[in-house]
């Protein structure tokens, strides 16, 4: 003990990794309990800034995470490192957490925690939360909405309702959201309201995880949500995988030409599908990006999406975006000769990423190359033989 004593005060950030059975658990809960009032008056690292947890797939994480509130920090991730099974906490337990968060750590500027409507079968045996008092009543949402430091949240879809929206919206220093599908099969709520102009007044950053296409257009709706943004990074559901759709639309694709129009001040888009989350590439034709040529891009990204007319995307967007400096096109497949003509377009363009057709009667002669005009510091190429309908094989290279 008196070698944690001398030791504790060093440690200002905590990583819980994730272990072999990817939980991290409390043997016995009664044992702590009886120490509680020692651990809670003896602060345990008492200049802790950083918590972090990538394991704890049960709400183990919420009953030992309380012994580790302190007012020094200012970054709690409650996460797996498996972003498609993380640690769903019921609202019950998410909000008894949060209530001491709110009151132990007012200086908290990035908060990650998922919660979910309490399950009716609990478990019986779990008495751990014993440690921790419940301050009040109060949903998890009305606790976040105190905390006036927060600068970066990660939620649920399930926070997104009328009431904890605005409870959120009204956070001054909120500026990068990130919203994770729910662990159940739930719809996002329909604003029938016009939400006031005046929430997430600091909001530049929005990600959407694993959300269906046609909520992403919903939420897209909101133009309190979406106004200010520079930063959108859009992980759609694949149209086969999506829980609902509307009649005359099939995912992500569909929706493009509707998405956007009243967030003008894009500048980093990410849209597409995650890589290994998708069953087949997904094809769109310039058109479908048209509400994105009034955009003033400086990256973009489209994974999983292989445009059909490249040609056609070069003329359009070198045109409407000349600032281009990023463009990540991993799938859609141009063949070598075509990349002079790509700098020539964008000649801000400092990286590409792009699916390289390496024909051996398309490479010209070296002198027929002249002396290219560019600012592209970095090409990442990809390669595809498909070895059969079953199985292809990827090879990936950079060249600075």
């Amino acid at each position: 003990m008196s070698r944690f004593v001398i030791y504790s005060p060093l440690v200002y950030s905590l990583h819980v990794f994730q272990n072999t059975s990817q939980e991290y658990k409390v043997s016995s809960w009664p044992s702590l309990i009886r120490c509680c009032d020692f651990i809670t008056e003896h602060t345990l690292l008492p200049n802790l800034q950083r918590l972090i947890v990538d394991s704890c797939s049960n709400t183990n994480l919420v009953k030992w995470t309380f012994l580790l509130l302190i007012p020094s920090l200012i970054e709690i991730r409650l996460l797996t490192v498996s972003e498609t099974n993380p640690p769903w906490i019921p609202e019950s337990d998410a909000s008894t957490l949060l209530a001491h968060v709110a009151k132990l750590c007012p200086s908290l500027q990035t908060l990650a925690i998922l919660a979910q409507p309490d399950d009716d079968n609990e478990d019986e045996d779990d008495i751990g939360l014993d440690i921790l008092p419940r301050l009040s009543e109060f949903t998890s949402y009305e606790y976040i909405a105190n905390m006036n430091c927060l600068r970066d949240l990660s939620i649920g879809k399930y926070f997104l309702e009328t009431e904890s929206f605005v409870s959120i919206g009204l956070l001054p220093a909120l500026e990068t959201l990130f919203v994770h599908e729910s662990c159940k099969e739930t719809e996002l709520a329909i604003f029938h309201d016009q939400l006031p102009d005046f929430l997430f007044p600091s909001l530049r950053h929005l990600t959407l995880h694993l959300i269906d296409s046609c909520e992403i257009a919903r939420i897209w709706q909101i133009d309190s949500l979406v106004k200010n943004l520079i930063h959108v990074n859009i992980e759609a559901v694949p149209p086969d995988s999506e829980y609902r759709q509307e009649e005359g639309k099939y995912g992500l694709i569909d929706w493009l030409p509707d998405l956007f129009q009243n967030s003008l001040d894009i500048q980093h888009l990410s849209a597409g599908f995650k890589v290994y989350g998708c069953t087949e590439i997904q094809t769109l034709e310039s058109s479908s990006l048209s509400t994105l040529l009034q955009l003033p891009l400086q990256h973009l990204s489209l994974p999983m999406i292989e445009i059909v007319d490249f040609g056609e995307f070069c003329q359009l967007f070198s045109e409407s975006c000349p600032g281009l400096r990023r463009l990540d096109i991993p799938h859609t497949e141009v063949g070598f000769s075509v990349l002079p003509h790509i700098t020539e377009s964008f000649m801000r363009l400092e990286h590409l990423s792009v699916n390289i057709s390496w024909d051996v009667d398309d490479i010209p002669e070296l002198s027929q190359l002249g002396q290219p005009q560019t600012s592209l510091r970095s090409l990442e190429y990809s390669t595809y033989e498909y070895v059969d309908p079953d199985e292809d094989l990827t090879a990936n290279s950079t060249i600075m």
